[in-house]
């Protein structure tokens, strides 16, 4: 029953997380990390720290059209009472442009229970490639927003 109720708060965590990044709100992404929290971007840039993070994502949202995400999440695993992990899968959505699922992007959150709330211990997003193609990913991932079955024949 607990883990039901870890599940759903840190699904809240990882819906947080989109919805600032997504309005470009540097400050409130930072806060949902732990002190020493860490973000690896998509291009592999790696910060360690919250305020790092934040000076981090301020740049980047001052100095380019970062794309926004139509988010959804694949799984969510109960590591302990105070440690889980959220994996999702995203499509890029460019701006002015509808949401491309045609390069999609894998997220995963590890999030630790800091005193009494949930904390982004690590975000990491990496492009989802696939070794066998872009077709293989697709195939083995549901598409944010189109059936299982039409992500299978895109």
């Amino acid at each position: 029953m607990w883990e039901a109720v870890v599940q759903k708060e840190v699904r809240l965590l990882y819906q947080n997380l989109s919805s600032r990044w997504n309005t470009r709100d540097a400050e409130g992404i930072a806060e949902l990390f732990e002190e020493e929290g860490s973000l690896v971007g998509l291009d592999g840039t790696s910060v360690d720290g919250r305020v790092p993070i934040r000076e981090h994502l301020e740049a980047l949202f001052a100095n380019r059209a970062a794309p926004t995400y139509a988010a959804e999440v694949e799984d969510v695993r109960v590591v302990t009472a105070e440690v889980a992990v959220l994996r999702a899968v995203a499509g890029i959505v460019l701006p002015g442009e509808r949401a491309d699922f045609s390069v999609l992007i894998v997220q995963t959150l590890v999030a630790a229970r800091d005193h009494d709330r949930w904390a982004i211990a690590l975000f990491h997003s990496s492009p989802a490639f696939g070794h066998e193609g872009p077709e293989t990913v697709l195939t083995s991932r549901p598409v944010p927003g189109v059936p299982r079955a039409a992500s299978a024949e895109r």
